[in-house]
């Protein structure tokens, strides 16, 4: 019987101290992981795609760490967390931040870490996880899309507006205000060659010497015509006056202001000469006693 209980014990020996062998063996290499890495979560709402667990952690291309797990975050359900383990040696700030990057030539993404002025806010309820959390930013390509997405809007009101301003009405007030602008002119035109016409009558007038009956009469005529014509004048100038005191073109408003008053002070001087022609003699002889 003592034979067989000897192998027994033996048995029983040698499954212990595999077993310890073996749990040995694991806590080496499951302490070792313990030893050198600290978990660490990412929070982040990026496209994930490429990226699994062991994918690697970089900082600066130097892979400092791998991706432990991948969860959905149950509150936001468009946000992951990232649980990862990354060395202890690497210094880690509070402006840390996390990028999913991505190999272009493979298709496989990793997550790099970088340091930023901005560091990305992170939700109030994250202070409770049991590991550090370091927020995340948008990827290059994220980036790029959101710049664009920004242009393309931008392009988008700049053309919703020029389409506003080239409108049908718009139009038509730009050629309505080309079309006033032109008669104005065509009218300041007039003005002027009506004002000079009625200034050389004028001067013509009072260059004669003599008048008799039959020449005063005549000179009546005229004098009718001629105080007609600077009414008609003035009636065109206040038209001209109020359209250019209605638009921004202020020194020919101006301008106009004074055309006006000489128009008046010539009408008021011609309808005084038709009452009374001899004022051409003495003003004549006034002029000749004064040279």
């Amino acid at each position: 019987m003592e034979p067989k209980v000897n192998y027994a014990l033996v048995g029983i020996f040698v499954i212990i101290f595999s077993i310890i062998g073996i749990g040995i063996v694991l806590w080496l290499i499951g302490g070792s992981n313990y030893t050198n890495y600290k978990r660490y979560i990412v929070y982040t709402n990026s496209n994930i795609s490429g990226l699994h667990v062991d994918s690697d952690v970089k900082y600066k291309g130097l892979s400092v760490g791998k991706v432990e797990d991948i969860l959905i975050d149950q509150r936001h359900p468009d946000f992951f967390k990232i649980i990862i383990l990354i060395e202890r040696n690497l210094p880690l700030k509070a402006n840390m931040a996390a990028r999913i990057s991505s190999n272009g030539l493979t298709g496989i993404s990793y997550i790099n870490l970088i340091y930023t002025n901005n560091p990305p806010k992170l939700p109030g309820y994250l202070k409770n996880e049991p590991y550090p959390v370091i927020g995340s930013i948008p990827s290059n390509i994220e980036e790029i899309s959101s710049v664009i997405m920004e242009t393309a809007d931008s392009l988008k009101s700049i053309s919703n507006k020029i389409n506003v301003l080239l409108d049908n009405s718009t139009e038509n007030n730009i050629k309505h205000f080309i079309k006033n602008s032109n008669d104005a002119a065509a009218q300041l035109a007039l003005a002027a060659n009506h004002l000079n016409q009625t200034l050389s009558e004028v001067d013509r007038l009072v260059s004669l010497l003599t008048l008799d009956t039959k020449q005063i009469a005549v000179l009546l005529s005229k004098f009718d015509a001629l105080s007609s014509s600077v009414s008609e004048l003035i009636g065109n100038s206040n038209k001209t006056l109020n359209y250019f005191r209605d638009t921004s073109l202020q020194k020919s408003y101006e301008v106009l202001i004074k055309i006006k008053s000489l128009l008046t002070s010539t009408k008021e001087f011609v309808d005084e000469l038709k009452y009374n022609p001899s004022l051409l003699i003495d003003r004549r002889k006034e002029g000749k006693q004064a040279k």
